[in-house]
């Protein structure tokens, strides 16, 4: 049986709404490539597949970060305006080089 999930709201939406509003399709990639950085991402790929077929068109964004798992996609993902870094929860590695 599969699990039915639902959207939680942070009370930090009204900043992203305001001020960190994704203003256009070139923000958003780029909020997402950030995001992959943020999980400690060495590598990030940008895929732009079926680019001459509208219906078809996609924007892959690969990494090699940190990915998420049921109990993060489920209290993170899905917790609009969620952030680890803004509530000091957040889990960076150490640099290595």
């Amino acid at each position: 049986m599969a699990n039915t999930e639902t959207f939680k709201i942070s009370a930090a939406l009204k900043d992203l709404i305001g001020k960190e509003l994704i203003t256009d399709e070139f923000v958003a990639v780029f909020e997402l490539v950030k995001n992959s950085f943020d999980a400690n991402a060495s590598k990030v790929e940008v895929i732009f597949e079926n680019n001459y077929e509208p219906d078809n068109a996609r924007i892959v964004i690969k990494d090699n970060g940190k990915g998420m798992n049921y109990d993060d996609l489920k209290n993170k993902w899905l917790f609009v305006a969620y952030s680890a870094k803004r509530l000091g929860k957040e889990n960076r590695l150490a640099a290595s080089g």
